[in-house]
């Protein structure tokens, strides 16, 4: 058992701190409110972990008047006008130095064995999961690093042996991260990281997932950077993207056992229907590249009014894409169920057909193959994917074929409007996946969005 105690917050100058984090907040990878002006970054809540280090629920104000947004900053405070190696400074008072917490190995280290320990605090929960093979951690925790490159959210790995994953922007509701790796490991599926444990918080409006802890899985390779390496090596990729596809029906096959399935009623297809074509007509009004396929994705959203019986809705992972699989081994691992960051809990928490994940991976099977200008490759992973997913769930994705169209029709008009705020010269890659599957492409092949 650690000594780790949950202290009264250090001292700090609220008032200068609130100021620094007004300047340090908009570089961060993480913030959501790039294109806002920020006005002020308020404290909302401090949750004190240790006598040097708290767990700080900011919320960021803006001069448009909108709504704010609420973010985790988790704060080390040193004695020292330098911090630690690696350390990132926030700011500077007096003598002191205020570091952003998951750079700060002790932290880090304390934020793990209270997790452990299922410690509980006026402001913070610290909740280990039951029958938890391996854990807790050792008395001391030796080393700690950032995984790779920071994104919607914080993940640093102790000892080679676990992830503490550090949301950032924060929403009411347990984060699905915590609620689908929960009840995918209760399931017994071999497809999903171990777990835990958790930090959370009540606020005034409900409770708040602040971070897992999960397994980390070393040596493993996520499936983008194996897909990359393959079409750039002029290598077949048809093995492992049916590995991945029989993985992704588990996980879906699990999820529905142990959350529920229904079918898809008249009022979710036309709810369906009408979220693709409000994505549709804002990103024409970007993209006018989308203008000859318009009609054409219009009546394939009309056609989900029409499906008949057989198509069902359950909770999904949501995002997924190749960056989202890693393999260790021969086995493939489903990893991030948080959902779209900046999207409420009960947003994330709809549910959907199973083929939105499919129809997100068809997707980035095409994104991996332009990399290497290998419309074959891409075909061949695409339908190595979905008949891996047949063997093991029983139904072939493409037998729900209008349902799966759509799907992918509007991942690609998602993509066009992404591509076009963010990388121009990628545009194309969409574009051609809509004249594909439109029929508007002279070159494309019969048989669907596999081929």
């Amino acid at each position: 058992m650690s000594d780790a105690v949950l202290a009264d917050a250090p001292p700090i100058d609220t008032a200068r701190l609130e100021r620094a984090l007004t300047a340090w907040l908009p570089g961060q990878r993480w913030y959501a409110g790039k294109d806002r002006p920020l006005r002020t970054a308020r404290v909302a809540e401090v949750g004190a972990v240790t006598s040097h280090g708290m767990i700080l629920l900011v919320e960021a104000e803006y001069a448009d008047g909108g709504p704010g947004q609420l973010y985790q900053v988790p704060i080390a405070v040193h004695p020292a006008p330098r911090p630690p190696d690696g350390g990132h400074v926030i700011a500077v008072q007096d003598d002191e130095s205020v570091i952003e917490g998951m750079s700060d190995k002790t932290l880090v280290r304390e934020l793990l064995h209270l997790v452990a320990g299922e410690r509980e605090h006026p402001r913070l929960a610290f909740r280990s999961e039951p029958h938890c093979a391996a854990w807790p951690p050792p008395g001391r925790v030796a080393g700690c690093r950032p995984l790779g490159v920071e994104q919607s959210n914080t993940s640093v790995v102790a000892d080679e042996r676990y992830v503490l994953k550090v949301f950032r922007q924060l929403h009411t509701g347990t984060n699905p991260e915590l609620e689908l790796t929960r009840a995918l490991r209760a399931a017994g599926n071999p497809h999903t990281a171990p777990l835990y444990g958790a930090v959370e918080t009540e606020l005034s409006d409900g409770p708040v997932t602040l971070a897992v802890v999960q397994g980390f899985l070393p040596g493993a390779a996520d499936g983008w950077t194996r897909a990359l390496a393959a079409v750039r090596e002029g290598r077949d990729f048809a093995e492992q993207a049916y590995a991945m596809g029989g993985a992704v029906a588990a996980v879906h096959r699990d999820l529905a056992a142990r959350l529920g399935s229904r079918p898809m009623d008249e009022e979710h297809r036309t709810e369906l229907g009408e979220a693709f074509r409000t994505r549709l007509e804002q990103a024409l009004a970007h993209v006018p590249e989308l203008a000859p396929y318009a009609e054409d994705l219009r009546a394939a959203y009309a056609d989900l009014a029409d499906l008949p019986p057989g198509p069902t809705v359950q909770r999904v992972h949501g995002d997924l894409h190749l960056g989202q699989l890693l393999c260790t081994g021969t086995r493939w691992t489903v990893i991030d169920f948080e959902g779209e960051p900046s999207c409420a809990m009960s947003l994330r928490a709809e549910r959907h057909s199973p083929l939105r994940d499919v129809a997100g991976m068809l997707r980035s099977f095409d994104y991996a193959a332009a990399h290497g200008a290998a419309p074959g490759w891409a075909r061949a992973s695409r339908g190595a994917f979905c008949r891996g997913y047949a063997d093991t769930s029983g139904t072939d994705p493409h037998a729900q074929e209008v349902l799966l169209r759509a799907y992918t029709l509007d991942k690609a008009v998602y993509e066009t409007a992404y591509e076009r705020r963010n990388r121009p010269d990628w545009m194309h890659i969409p574009l051609a996946a809509i004249a594909r599957l439109t029929g508007r492409d002279p070159a494309a092949r019969p048989g669907g969005p596999a081929s």
